[in-house]
C-alpha cells in the first residue's frame, strides 16, 4: 500500500470517529424538564396542601413560606404517596428535600447541592399502600424555602404535600352528581389605600380587602400610628368574626403556606361609639416610616357589612363625610 493511500485511510478514519462522536454527544443532551420541574416555575405550597402525580424520575417544585421560627415553634413538612404495596422497598427511592432561595438562585446545578432538609420515612397512618415521609425543625428569615418532590421509582406515584405534620390522609370522595352549578365566588378587592385616609366599602361573606399602604413621615424612622374600623351590621358578638390586620407582603405570602397567623398587629374589639348596630376594632401601634403594610380586613361572618377603615383613633364614625359603601359589581 502506498504511503499516500495510507494517509488518506488514516484521515478517513479520523473524520468517522469524530462524527460518531458528535453523535454521542446529541444523545447525551437531556430533554427540555416539564412544566414544574424548575425551581423558577414552584407555586406555593398551600395551608391545605397540595397533590398530584408524578412519573418515573419525575419531579416538581414548590414555594414554602415557613414561619415557625417568628412564631417559636417547629415547622413541618409531610409527604404522603402510594402505592407503597405495589412499590415494596423501592418507595425509598420518591421522597422530598429543602433548599434555600440561595442555594436555588446560585446558578449551580441543584443536583450537586446539599438539601437542608430532608424528609425522613415514617409509618403512623396503619394504611400499607401509603409511604410517609416527614421533616421537622426551624427555617429562619422572610424569604421562600423550596421543596422538590421526586420520584425515582419505575412506576407512577400520587402524592399529598402538607406544610403542617399530617398524620391521617384524608381523601375526599367526589359527589355523585351536582345539583346546581356553584354560586360564583367574589373576588377579594385588592386597592391602595385611599389618600384622604378613609377606606369604604362593602364586604360579601368570606371576602377580603387588601390595601396597600406606605407609612408616612421621615423615612426610616419608628413613629406610632393607629387605624379605626367601622362596620355593619355589627355588635360585640358579631364583631369577632370580623377582623382587621396589619401585614407586610412576606407575612401574606407565609399565609400562603399555612401560618394562617402572623401578622404585624391586628385590631382589637372596641366599644366606644354608643351605637349597638355597628362593630368597631382598633389597632395602634409603631411601625418604620416610608415601608409599605397591607390592611387586610376579613368578613368571616354570616352577614355581608359595610365598613369604614379609617386613618387614626377614631371614636365616632360620621358616615355622612364618606361616600356610600356599595356591593362589589
Amino acid at each position: 500500500m502506498s504511503r499516500n493511500l495510507l494517509r488518506v485511510l488514516l484521515v478517513t478514519l479520523a473524520v468517522l470517529g469524530l462524527t460518531a462522536s458528535l453523535g454521542n454527544v446529541d444523545q447525551g443532551i437531556a430533554a427540555p424538564l416539564r412544566d414544574g420541574s424548575n425551581p423558577e416555575d414552584a407555586t406555593v405550597l398551600a395551608a391545605e396542601g397540595v397533590g398530584g402525580h408524578l412519573d418515573p424520575e419525575g419531579q416538581v417544585w414548590y414555594r414554602y413560606y415557613p414561619a415557625g421560627a417568628s412564631l417559636g415553634r417547629t415547622d413541618v413538612v409531610t409527604l404522603i404517596f402510594k402505592p407503597a404495596v405495589q412499590l415494596g422497598a423501592e418507595a425509598m427511592r420518591a421522597g422530598f428535600e429543602i433548599f434555600s432561595l440561595r442555594q436555588v438562585t446560585s446558578g449551580q446545578d441543584v443536583n450537586t447541592l446539599t438539601p437542608i432538609g430532608v424528609g425522613g420515612r415514617v409509618s403512623r397512618d396503619g394504611d400499607p399502600d401509603t409511604a410517609e415521609y416527614l421533616w421537622q425543625g426551624v427555617l429562619p428569615g422572610a424569604d421562600p424555602y423550596y421543596v422538590r418532590v421526586y420520584n425515582r421509582t419505575t412506576l407512577g406515584i400520587d402524592f399529598w404535600l402538607f406544610p403542617a405534620d399530617v398524620v391521617h390522609l384524608a381523601i375526599p370522595e367526589p359527589s355523585p352528581t351536582i345539583e346546581s352549578p356553584p354560586a360564583a365566588a367574589v373576588a377579594d378587592i385588592e386597592e391602595d389605600f385611599p389618600w384622604d385616609g378613609a377606606a369604604v366599602g362593602h364586604l360579601e361573606v368570606g371576602q377580603k380587602a387588601w390595601y396597600r399602604w406606605a407609612a408616612t413621615g421621615e423615612i426610616g424612622k419608628p413613629r406610632e400610628y393607629a387605624f379605626t374600623l367601622f362596620f355593619t351590621p355589627g355588635n360585640t358578638v358579631f364583631a369577632d368574626w370580623v377582623k382587621f390586620e396589619v401585614l407586610t407582603e412576606a407575612q401574606r405570602q407565609a399565609r400562603l403556606s399555612g401560618n394562617v397567623h402572623v401578622n404585624t398587629g391586628a385590631g382589637v374589639v372596641v366599644s366606644r361609639d354608643g351605637d349597638p348596630a355597628t362593630g368597631e376594632r382598633l389597632w395602634h401601634g409603631h411601625l418604620v416610616a416610608g415601608e409599605t403594610f397591607l390592611l387586610l380586613l376579613a368578613n368571616d361572618s354570616g352577614s355581608p357589612i359595610d365598613y369604614w377603615l379609617l386613618q387614626g383613633d377614631i371614636e365616632r364614625l360620621e358616615p355622612e363625610k364618606y361616600a356610600t359603601p356599595t356591593p362589589t359589581p
